[in-house]
């Protein structure tokens, strides 16, 4: 039952990346290039941020765009910070973000949502939750499947398994789901109050990145899940052929 769970959600999290794949490698502008409404996005942010977080404003913003030669498919897999990512600020490093400005300015608001999330006193707290060091992430991702697989191999109900699977994956990935979440959502606001509300496209490549976030936990749940439930039946057969008859 868990495995085709399992199937689906890393289908659901690769669609997602495949949505936007195609305008985050773009080499040349496209119609509503970043590049082209950049200017009218960073006012935007300026009076956002002023006005949903009045006590911490943006001061400096660190603004960085993606190399051409790095506008590669090898670069989306291996490093894809470099074609769209935003820097967390800190009581030392400005806010800022990395684009590649002949993407769609959906993706540039995106980033932006993020800095403006970043600004609040819970965004701050979510990001830097998120930002944990290289080793507390790996470890964080291993437990995620884990921790599933355990809890499935301790108990007796494929449905509990999944339940209890997703949970603790939904506990450990909470951090990122809400700053994701928060940064479309401020990113969507942005873009209105720029003057260029999303269209339908950008809308559902702004959820298509979502999507890859959210089923990442599930997949990762199910799959632990599947490799519990594998244990479990073995230890279980083991025993059962050693128990001498009474």
């Amino acid at each position: 039952m868990n495995f085709p769970i399992a199937l689906g959600a890393g289908a659901a999290a690769l669609a997602g990346v495949g949505v936007n794949a195609s305008e985050l490698l773009r080499k040349q502008p496209g119609p509503n290039s970043a590049a082209s409404q950049e200017g009218a996005l960073l006012n935007a942010l300026d009076n956002y941020v002023k006005r949903t977080a009045p006590d911490n404003p943006i001061e400096r913003l660190d603004v960085s765009k993606t190399k051409p030669e790095d506008i590669n498919f090898k670069t989306l897999i291996s490093d894809s910070d470099k074609l769209a990512s935003y820097q967390r600020a800190t009581d030392t490093v400005s806010p800022g973000y990395q684009i590649n400005p002949n993407s769609d300015a959906g993706f540039l608001a995106h980033e932006m949502g993020h800095i403006a999330y970043g600004q609040t006193p819970m965004g701050k707290k979510v990001q830097a939750l998120r930002a944990n060091s290289p080793r507390m992430t790996k470890a964080i991702n291993i437990a995620s499947t884990i921790a599933p697989t355990a809890a499935a191999a301790l108990t007796s109900d494929d449905d509990n398994d999944l339940a209890i699977g997703l949970g603790i994956t939904g506990l450990l990935s909470a951090p990122e789901l809400i700053d994701e979440f928060e940064s479309t959502r401020r990113g969507l606001a942005i873009m209105k109050e720029a003057g260029t509300p999303a269209t339908r496209g950008q809308r559902a490549r702004m959820a298509g990145g979502l999507l890859s976030y959210a089923a990442r936990p599930v997949a990762l749940a199910a799959a632990g899940v599947v490799g519990g439930n594998a244990l479990r039946g073995m230890f279980s057969q083991q025993t059962d052929s050693t128990i001498a008859p009474v």
